[in-house]
């Protein structure tokens, strides 16, 4: 696929196409701790689509499918927004005060 053309990908169950990038930002991959580089293709403040960044010392151009997805996990309704915590494996998961 050409850089140049976005992409549609799928975020549970909704569609997105957000439409023709205008700028680029090369950055780190938040997943973990590996370090990949990408490419962020923005509209305004939006991100377009995440491409990996072909000069990436740590993933020479490739990536995961968690990175090349984001709109998965970052629209997903059930998404965790503040920090948990569970005092003992037997209880639920609570707001953990911090954040």
């Amino acid at each position: 696929m050409p850089a140049s053309k976005p992409h549609r990908y799928f975020a549970g169950k909704f569609i997105i196409e957000p439409g023709q990038p205008e700028h680029s930002v090369i950055t780190t991959c938040a997943y973990c701790g590996v370090g990949c580089g990408f490419k962020v293709e923005m509209k305004g403040n939006t991100v377009v689509r995440m491409v990996p960044w072909k000069d990436g010392k740590a993933n020479d151009g490739h990536s995961c499918v968690k990175a090349v997805l984001p709109g998965v996990t970052r629209l997903h309704k059930d998404r965790i927004t503040k920090p948990m915590i569970r005092a003992k494996i037997s209880r639920s998961m609570a707001r953990s005060g911090l954040g």
